[in-house]
């Protein structure tokens, strides 16, 4: 018997009353701010002065953009001249500076991109404010003020790329980012690819965000399985590095910037459709008749119109938008010339199976100016998401009439965003994002792609033959019922100036955030055969849990500090995590009875705090070479995987194996399974304690779980250049460095070296030489 226990790698383990304590003084201090979401933000900042070179106090600056449903926004110069607008919305931009007895100073035809401040400086000369000097000029490359490293993908680039037209598959353009794709069938075409991406080393857990809301799933920490409509996304940002402290961790993030309509109606309709006639291959008939196949995309296609317009002027919008997208491929997997017989036979007759996913978006959009100083977004997207032929190949190996019909139904996401800017300095906002997927997996009632039939029998038990490990008959999993469900909220609240971007917030996933799975076995067990004969049966109970993350916390509060040519970005983030089991009962099944297992209040409890710090020097003056630095902390993303472990459901033994002699050939075992021992065709029970706790189930060290500073973490270091060359062109070298914090091994506590007898390896021996020194292994 073996025992083990996940242990950390990391620091001590502080005081848990402490770690509440501060728990406790970090909520009501910002809680009593009125809590606001947070987009990847765009900004207008410079420094206003006369012809003599002195500084303008008391210079009103309005930044207009059809693309703002207010129209304009305003700010007033401090004593050092300077000024900056923020939370714009991507567009064009007309920059007017008044002051009385100074001409009026007009900057035309600025294109502000998504997540960008844009340095606009001005030289107002003494004169009428009925006298405008008007400037037209380059809209500026690089950006003075923020030490993040993201990137812009404009509309222009998102329509003309074609890279399967979701947020993540844009991201690998991103110079430094890379994909590692986790496959789930066999070749799926990159439109649907759940992709986890690393910028230089860092972490996997990349982010899909939709308007600022985080869109994965309660049971991962990277990638994502809602697909956001590309047809309401205006831009993407994407986030590789020198976060703020609005971000939690630190791997690769995506932000889909929506559109939202404006004072003219206005369309678009995006459709591509392909098929195997139009591609290629060098399959000869030899290669066809004997199963051969290219794996390739059978059919493709993707229509998606867009409309909106103002439903009233200047005060509601409206974007409506449907998309249905669909990848099919050939799997490379042949039907069963026999499906309910016990030898899997390829039918060569027939083309192999497809694999499809097909999406939809029914998407709309509300913007609504209540006020002058109050501003509302709503937000509706339901996507049912059809998976045909899932778990065909892949790592389940599952011939077509083993794999399953698998619906996203229901899927959706909603969010409401209220922003309120209550002065030229001020500025609160709020939002919260619910998001709801349900996928079911059902025996394979839906095999259309090729008109072929799935197993006459949707019940029949699923077999493995361990020669070629491929798993026919009926899928190993039925009736898997997977529910995930967040409600994630953020709130901030700014105060800007000249000099200062000071801003705080949190960012909340509370309430629901609950992980539920539900699988079974055709008749609570599967077969395991060589050469079509049996020669074991796994028994199953039924695989029933819930785990709970409630709540994720994050509170922070960073500025953003100019001083001369230099910006300085201090920041620091306070995150608090705990999760938790519910009372769980599963049902009775063919070998285990009904089961109960209690509650389990407190299995993770992890407190951190991180600091982020950067700056961003003007090197030369001019605003055009800039060198930025710093140095920021994360802490690692965390779904339920952590909980899911220390469920009780998930540590007491669910399946179990016999030997199975089929002494009749009628390929059913003839035995008594309520006794253990030896009896009839099947031998003893691999495990006893089948249906109870499992004594040997990976135990956690409590230090691992809970505690302040024990959650997974990684520090960020970055230097780099970016020189303007040309009006609209840069170049950027870069330096980053990673490393990792409170690395987890597992440990058999059961077992020590002395348990193990040495042994000398001789590695080579060299003629003519002394042999060399062999390697001891324990």
């Amino acid at each position: 018997m073996t025992s083990t226990v996940r242990k950390s790698m990391g620091t001590d383990l502080r005081g848990r009353r402490r770690a509440r304590l501060v728990t406790l003084a970090l909520v009501l201090v910002f809680l009593a701010l009125v809590p606001a979401v947070t987009l990847a933000q765009s900004g207008i900042a410079g420094v206003v002065k006369d012809t003599s070179g002195g500084v303008l106090p008391g210079v009103t600056v309005e930044a207009a953009s059809p693309a703002l449903i207010e129209k304009v926004r305003t700010a007033v110069t401090d004593d050092q001249g300077r000024y900056n607008i923020v939370d714009l919305r991507p567009g064009v931009y007309t920059v007017t500076f008044t002051l009385t007895g100074f001409n009026t100073f007009k900057r035309q035809d600025l294109d502000l991109p998504s997540s960008f401040t844009a340095t606009v400086n001005a030289e107002m000369p003494v004169g009428d404010l009925e006298e405008t000097v008007t400037v037209t000029g380059q809209t500026p490359v690089v950006d003075l003020q923020s030490t993040a490293k993201e990137i812009t993908l404009s509309k222009e680039m998102l329509e003309a790329v074609p890279t399967g037209r979701l947020p993540q598959s844009y991201m690998v353009l991103v110079p430094g980012v890379v994909q590692s794709t986790e496959n789930f069938g066999v070749g799926l075409h990159n439109s649907f690819v759940q992709a986890n991406l690393q910028f230089h080393g860092g972490p996997t857990d990349s982010q899909v965000n939709a308007d600022g809301f985080q869109t994965r799933h309660m049971n991962v920490v990277g990638g994502a399985q809602y697909s956001v409509n590309q047809g309401t996304v205006q831009e993407v940002v994407v986030s590789a590095g020198m976060a703020s402290a609005e971000q939690q961790a630190g791997g690769v993030v995506s932000n889909a910037i929506p559109k939202e309509g404006s004072n003219k109606f206005g369309g678009q309709f995006y459709f591509h459709y392909t098929n195997r006639h139009f591609l290629g291959d060098n399959l000869t008939d030899a290669l066809r008749a004997i199963g051969a196949s290219t794996q390739s995309v059978r059919r493709a296609w993707d229509y998606n119109p867009v409309v909106g317009g103002p439903i009233k002027q200047d005060r509601l919008w409206f974007l409506a938008s449907y998309r249905n997208t669909a990848s099919e491929v050939d799997s490379g997997y042949r039907f069963d010339v026999n499906p309910l017989d016990w030898v899997y036979t390829p039918d060569l007759s027939r083309p192999s199976a497809s694999e499809r996913i097909r999406d939809r978006n029914h998407s709309l959009r509300l913007t609504w100016q209540a006020t002058r100083r109050n501003k509302v977004s709503v937000y509706y997207d339901h996507q049912p998401k059809d998976w045909y032929n899932r778990a065909i190949g892949g790592s389940h190996q599952g011939t077509p009439e083993a794999s399953e019909w698998a619906p996203y139904l229901p899927q959706y996401l909603a969010q409401v965003v209220w922003k309120s800017p209550l002065s030229n300095r001020f500025m609160l906002e709020a939002g919260t994002s619910y998001q709801n997927t349900v996928l079911n997996m059902y025996p394979n009632d839906h095999e259309t792609t090729n008109g072929g039939p799935t197993s006459p029998d949707l019940r029949a038990i699923s077999a493995k033959d361990l020669d070629t490990n491929i798993t026919f008959r009926g899928p190993d999993e039925a009736g898997i019922w997977h529910k995930s469900r967040s409600l994630r909220s953020r709130a901030a609240a700014s105060y800007v100036t000249g000099t200062h971007a000071f801003k705080v917030g949190v960012d909340l996933v509370n309430g629901p955030g609950v992980r539920n799975r539900l699988s079974y076995q055709n008749g609570d067990y599967t077969v395991s055969l060589r050469s079509g004969v049996p020669v074991s049966v796994t028994l199953f109970g039924p695989e029933f849990y819930t785990s709970r993350i409630n709540p994720d916390l994050g509170v922070y509060a960073q500025d953003q500090w100019t001083i001369g040519r230099a910006t300085l970005n201090l920041g620091a983030r306070y995150d608090y995590l705990h999760s938790s089991v519910p009372a769980q009962d599963v049902q009775a099944s063919r070998f285990l009875p009904a089961r109960h297992f209690d509650p389990v209040n407190d299995v993770l409890g992890w407190h951190d705090l991180s600091p982020r710090l950067g700056l961003a020097y003007d090197l030369l003056g001019n605003g055009r070479t800039a060198f930025k630095a710093g140095v920021n902390r994360y802490v690692a993303s965390e779904g339920t995987g952590t909980t899911d472990a220390n469920n009780p459901v998930l540590t007491s033994v669910i399946s179990a194996t016999r030997n199975w002699t089929d002494s009749n050939g009628n390929f059913l075992p003839d035995c008594d399974f309520s006794n253990p021992a030896v009896n009839g065709e099947c031998g003893v029970l691999s495990n006893l304690n089948f249906g109870k706790q499992n004594p040997r189930a990976t135990r956690y060290d409590p230090t691992v779980l809970q505690g302040f500073g024990r959650r997974g973490y990684n520090w960020e270091t970055a230097a780099s250049i970016q020189h303007q060359l040309v009006p609209g062109l840069s170049v950027e070298g870069a330096y980053f460095r990673r490393w990792f914090g409170n690395l987890t091994a597992t440990d058999n506590q059961l077992v020590a070296p002395a348990d193990f007898d040495p042994f000398c390896v001789t590695l080579f021996a060299a003629a003519g030489r002394r042999r060399q020194p062999g390697v001891r292994v324990l």
